[in-house]
């Protein structure tokens, strides 16, 4: 899989090397060499898995083997460029670092801030950036991931350091939003390929990979040699390169090199940093329905929230499975307290004939925790916050700790059988 834009880029980026390269070392670190790591429960080698797993690719940290160089004579730019598919259509995600940025980090590590260890001193060139996120949790599909990592070195000057804070703040917004159309990305392409077209500007070392989700861990990207003479004894340890497996290890620091994860998840159901807000504009409406006029408002837009949640590109079909029956609790549980004052939907035990709770009937266990006394007959504290219409039931939270609770409970049903059949009783 290639596209148009990281193809332009790619021969921009070539175009500012003049001499001949010998192959660099990149290197690929998988579970048989991390250790203690925060983030374990990712990087167990496992394979990605189309339509049932998501990953995601983050930052880990920066090593700047003159430091100095990088404080006077150049300024320092760190890009990552990832393409792949999301929802049948091809996405990208251009993201960068300004010298600002790496620059503050070099000077916290230095003072024995950003997680520095407390059993080493940093080098001087380390640049702690803490998972910084490039592409978010993402469903795989039967396509793969081409990413390219590049760090540069750019002739100092104020413009030059304004240009390329710049397109820092302008990569890092795209790394955490929704990835762009491939469209607006060339445009970044663009930006970044006259860049480095600049005199003076050099590579320090860059790297593309065609297929990176092969399985969850590190991928390592150097100015070090291939034949590297330590490279087979170097571990991720606790986030960061070191000269083997033990916390004691001492920190890589004779080369240059970018440090990125490539994670692996099951779901994003329990994932806080995601829920609610993915639907919370959506649910939101649905609350706000319950004061107009028209008894069917409440209904109808929750119609169109569960369509969302069907449609979404960004949840695996399982996922979807789960907020659908997740928010049908929260429906049901705010209707049962809303509904009769206000003429809106009925729903659970309120006697429609046609109810979404009822159309879920077949799957047992879910149905009777849909139908349960603690969903239909909320607290006298949960009733009053849903009459004041509070901050927790305005962002639909609830039906994302629902979707939680439900989680062992789906794994009798077909993938999609859920979603379908409550779409099914809307219509």
């Amino acid at each position: 899989m290639t596209f148009t834009g990281l193809n332009i880029f790619r021969k921009a980026a070539a175009g500012i090397r003049s001499e001949a390269r010998v192959p660099l070392m990149v290197e690929w670190m998988g579970p048989e060499r991390i250790a203690n790591d925060r983030h374990a429960d990712a990087f167990w080698g496992r394979e990605f898995k189309p339509n049932a797993t998501y990953f995601s690719i983050s930052l880990a940290g920066l090593h700047l083997k003159d430091a100095r160089l990088f404080g006077t004579q150049y300024l320092p730019l760190c890009l990552c460029l990832a393409e792949f598919q999301r929802g049948g259509k091809p996405q990208a995600v251009p993201f960068s670092i300004g010298p600002d940025t790496i620059m503050q980090k070099m000077a916290a590590a230095r003072s024995g801030e950003d997680g520095a260890d407390t059993g080493h001193a940093p080098t001087p060139g380390w640049v702690e950036l803490h998972d910084l996120t490039i592409v978010r949790p993402t469903p795989v599909t039967l396509e793969n991931v081409q990413v390219y990592v590049g760090l540069y070195a750019v002739p100092g000057s104020d413009i030059a350091r304004t240009l390329l804070n710049v397109m820092g703040d302008l990569g890092q917004a795209f790394g955490v939003a929704t990835a762009p159309i491939i469209g607006i990305a060339e445009k970044v392409y663009d930006g970044f390929g006259k860049l480095l077209g600049l005199d003076g500007v050099r590579s320090v070392t860059e790297a593309l990979h065609g297929r990176i989700l092969q399985r969850s861990g590190y991928f390592l990207v150097s100015n070090a040699p291939e034949n590297h003479p330590g490279k087979d004894a170097m571990w991720v340890n606790g986030g960061r390169l070191r000269n083997g497996p033990d916390r004691d290890s001492t920190l890589v620091t004779d080369f240059d090199y970018c440090l990125m994860s490539v994670e692996i998840r099951d779901s994003v159901v329990d994932d806080a940093s995601i829920a609610p807000d993915m639907f919370g504009v959506q649910w939101a409406a649905v609350v706000s329905a319950y004061g107009e006029a028209v008894p069917e408002a409440p209904k109808a837009a929750f119609r169109r929230l569960l369509m969302s949640i069907y449609g979404s590109p960004d949840l695996t079909v399982r996922d979807r499975d789960l907020l659908v029956a997740g928010y049908t609790a929260e429906f049901t549980r705010i209707d049962n307290v809303l509904g009769p004052a206000s003429g809106g939907a009925q729903l659970g035990t309120r006697g429609q004939s046609e109810t979404l709770v009822s159309g879920l009937g077949e799957f047992t266990p879910v149905y009777d925790r849909l139908t349960s006394t603690e969903v239909i007959q909320p607290s006298d504290l949960e009733r009053g916050e849903i009459e004041a219409r509070s901050t927790q039931v305005m962002s639909g939270r609830r039906g994302w700790e629902e979707a939680v609770r439900l989680k062992g409970m789906l794994e009798e049903f077909s993938d999609g059988a859920i979603s379908e059949a409550a779409i099914k009783a809307l219509i």
